[in-house]
């Protein structure tokens, strides 16, 4: 019914992306340097977003078993307001823990 909501749900959407993009640059860097670790701590990476996300408060979990998640940094939008910085940090952990899976996958010459 309403398109005037479109725009709100993007921006929503989009100030989450570094969060899954943090976790798949570590599963990257785990599949290169460690491919037996890949896929438990990769999930392991995904229930513990999962969790903190959404039984944080109700299990009163420490704040620093919140902050292992990379969606405990991000701004909550609309409730809160858009934060660059801890979007551009995520982001950067992101694209460096591909940039170092990368370089394991020169290391193992995988497919060559």
């Amino acid at each position: 019914g309403d398109g005037g909501v479109v725009g709100d749900v993007l921006v929503t959407h989009l100030a989450t992306i570094p969060a899954p993009l943090a976790v798949l640059g570590a599963c990257v860097t785990l599949f290169a340097w460690a491919p037996r670790l890949a896929a438990p701590v990769g999930w392991a990476l995904v229930a513990l977003t999962g969790v903190v996300t959404v039984f944080a408060t109700l299990l009163d979990l420490p704040e620093q078993v919140q902050a292992l998640s990379p969606l405990y940094h991000l701004a909550d939008v609309p409730v809160e307001e858009f934060a660059p910085a801890p979007f551009l940090a995520v982001t950067a952990v992101a694209a460096l823990a591909v940039a170092i899976g990368l370089a394991g996958m020169r290391r193992r010459q995988i497919g060559g």
